[in-house]
């Protein structure tokens, strides 16, 4: 795919892919971009594999934060309102120690109030003495997550801000984009009680008032846990609300617009959650669904074979029968070959509006966020929402393309969006759009997908039954390994995460 008028959307590197590792958003060389302060926000690290792949973090002067989703890591914990150190407890504390020659440290486990909720956001901001870098993806802090799946990419470069000097520049109004990540922060508990403690301090001010967010190419979608009116423009579907009224959804061209829905698990989904997310994907309006989700061939002869599979961990009890007429391949019909190149299962969630045409988008939304209340509110009493589970996600519109983009690292500056591998996908209007991993626009459907939206039952072969993993599987993967044979190495305590660990990533 040619490089054109694209959103600054990556997908990550694997096998010379043209996208970005974890290297390149922290890599710097010349030594004046070094970082002062870098904070990590993910569910799950690999500590020493960080340090390796980005040397550069070893580097950072003054301030380095890690919001953690691992129990048992947090250097500092909330007792009885109070933040205390905690010692030797937190399995974090020697890997920093060893890689951190200069800054200070802190892991924070954010709080989760309510059972089965999880720190589930993943993103990245960086200092240096040219501007912040905020990067947000899909991928864990792993190197199987960076190298062996397909992720989603944000990134983007801001300056100081310098229009005026002194105190008035703070009195101007803030960008929602600032706005809005200095109160997702302050929910994660950055905020006024950890202003005083040693390695939180920088990050629980509003640093982000000193830098100029006025081409932030995005919209920022988050959840964080609590109870929340349903209407607040604050967290989950109330927040993806308030970001898309502010966006064109004139139909363009002929028929109901589309929904695209991909992600790699999913709660239980009662039928009122799932009208509930149509309509406010949908703006209110009538939409056909559909729903990007991998076979289980698919999964067989995956880059990781059957063990990718371990990471899309949706079960039979929780299968969705919303879901059977309505599903398309994450690949072509090509990649059903055992001839075909070997390709990368996804780990990336996006949703997105299509015209009636499927000739354009309106919006993508690329997001940590699965399909599940957990992570995008449950109903409870007095019309509000009971959200588990904190997400962060950006919404691309045809706005969302920047000419001269703005670096913080003019020595390692980041390659364009594209690739061979990737699909051109304009928004409306046709002269902005995404370079995506995935046929949005015209995805292959299930064998099944025809019939079954026209209520004939149909038997499913074997090339098209979606990826279930609790049902048997069976045959050789890509790797000449049995699904048994994967299962038994994983929980036997083979390197990597365990498959308890990753169905956990939901």
């Amino acid at each position: 795919m040619t490089c054109r008028n694209v959103v600054p959307f990556w997908i990550n590197n694997t096998s010379g892919d043209a996208g970005l590792n974890l290297s390149d958003i922290f890599c710097f060389k010349d030594k004046r971009e070094e970082w002062h302060h870098v904070l990590l926000s993910g569910f799950t690290f690999d500590l020493p594999w960080v340090f390796e792949a980005a040397p550069c973090l070893s580097s950072v002067q003054y301030t380095f934060v890690i919001l953690s989703g691992q129990k048992n890591t947090g250097t500092h914990r909330l007792h009885n309102g109070v933040w205390t150190t905690v010692g030797a407890g937190s399995s974090f504390e020697p890997v920093l120690r060893q890689h951190l020659t200069t800054a200070k440290f802190a892991v924070v486990e954010p709080s989760l109030p309510f059972p089965f909720g999880t720190h589930h956001s993943k993103f990245a901001i960086g200092l240096n003495r040219f501007g912040v870098r905020v990067a947000i993806f899909t991928a864990n802090y792993t190197k199987e997550d960076w190298y062996q799946k397909r992720q989603g990419i944000f990134v983007q470069d801001f300056p100081f801000d310098r229009r005026v000097k002194g105190e008035d520049r703070h009195r101007q109004r803030p960008n929602d984009f600032s706005l809005y990540l200095h109160t997702y922060l302050s929910g994660c508990g950055l905020g006024e009680r950890t202003a005083a403690v040693p390695g939180l301090a920088f990050f629980s001010t509003n640093f982000l008032q000193n830098f100029d967010f006025r081409d932030a190419a995005v919209r920022l979608v988050g959840s964080f846990p609590g109870v929340w009116d349903a209407t607040a423009p604050l967290s989950g579907l109330g927040r993806l609300a308030s970001v898309l009224k502010d966006v064109d959804t004139t139909p363009a061209g002929r028929g109901a617009s589309i929904l695209s829905w991909q992600f790699s698990s999913h709660g239980k989904l009662p039928d009122p959650f799932l009208n509930e997310v149509v309509h406010t994907m949908g703006g209110g309006r009538c939409c056909l669904v559909n729903i990007v989700y991998p076979t289980e061939t698919e999964v067989r002869r995956s880059a990781e074979g059957w063990a990718g599979g371990l990471s899309i961990p949706i079960t039979m009890k929780n299968w969705s029968d919303y879901f059977n007429p309505r599903l398309y391949r994450w690949c072509c019909a090509c990649c059903e070959k055992e001839t075909s190149a070997k390709h990368c299962l996804p780990h990336i969630k996006s949703y997105a509006l299509l015209s009636g045409d499927r000739s354009s988008l309106y919006w993508c939304l690329m997001t940590s966020a699965n399909l599940s209340q957990a992570a995008w509110g449950m109903p409870v009493s007095g019309n509000r929402r009971k959200i588990l589970s904190y997400e962060l996600g950006v919404v691309y519109t045809a706005n969302s393309a920047v000419s001269s983009p703005f670096t913080v690292t003019l020595s390692h500056p980041f390659a364009p969006p594209g690739g061979d591998n990737l699909h051109w996908t304009p928004f409306c209007g046709g002269s902005v759009g995404m370079a995506l991993p995935y046929n949005v626009l015209h995805p292959v459907p299930y064998d099944t997908t025809a019939l079954l939206a026209e209520g004939k039952a149909v038997p499913a072969d074997t090339l098209d039954v979606p990826w279930v993993v609790d049902l048997p599987h069976r045959g050789l993967d890509s790797l000449g390994r049995t699904f048994s044979e994967v299962v038994g190495a994983y929980q036997g305590g083979s390197p990597g995460l365990t498959g308890k660990k990753r169905c956990r990533d939901s």
